[in-house]
C-alpha cells in the first residue's frame, strides 16, 4: 500500500503516517503562536517605547526581525489550513504596519499594506511557499 518506509526510533512506519504525525506536533506547537495577547502584544509594546530612539528603516528592520520571521514560522504548514486557524495572524501584521506608519488604531489599514508593498497574511503564506518551490 505505501511505496516508502522510514524508520523511526526503530520502528517502521509508512511515510503517509509520519507527514502527518510531524505536521500535528509543529501545527501545534504553531498554534500556540497564533494567540496574540501572548506572544505578539508585548513585542509590539517594546518596538512602540523603540519607535522614538530609532528612524523608520531602523524601525522596517525591526519588525521584519521581530514580527515577520515569526509570522513566515512554518508556512508550508499553513497552505492548506482553514481561514479561522489563520486570521489571528492578520491583526498582528495590521498592528505593525500601524506601528511603522503611526496610524490611529481606527484607521483602515489596507492602504498602509499597499503603502508598505505588504501582502496580506493569508497570500503571504502562499507567495512565501511558492518561492520556495521554484
Amino acid at each position: 500500500m505505501y511505496s516508502r518506509m522510514f524508520s523511526l526510533r526503530s520502528t517502521v512506519v509508512p511515510s503517509l503516517l509520519v507527514v502527518f504525525t510531524i505536521r500535528e506536533k509543529i501545527s501545534g506547537n504553531f498554534l500556540r503562536m497564533l494567540n496574540f495577547r501572548k506572544i505578539y502584544k508585548p513585542i509590539l509594546r517594546r518596538l512602540r517605547q523603540l519607535k522614538r530612539h530609532v528612524g523608520v528603516e531602523v524601525m522596517r528592520q525591526l519588525i521584519t526581525s521581530f514580527i515577520f520571521s515569526r509570522l513566515d514560522y512554518c508556512n508550508a504548514l499553513l497552505v492548506n489550513l482553514p481561514f479561522s486557524t489563520i486570521a489571528p495572524l492578520q491583526p498582528v501584521q495590521n498592528a505593525a504596519a500601524r506601528l511603522l506608519l503611526g496610524l490611529p488604531r481606527r484607521d483602515h489599514v489596507r492602504p498602509a499594506l499597499k503603502e508598505l508593498h505588504w501582502l496580506p497574511v493569508v497570500f503571504r503564506i502562499n507567495f512565501k511557499v511558492a518561492l520556495m518551490m521554484l
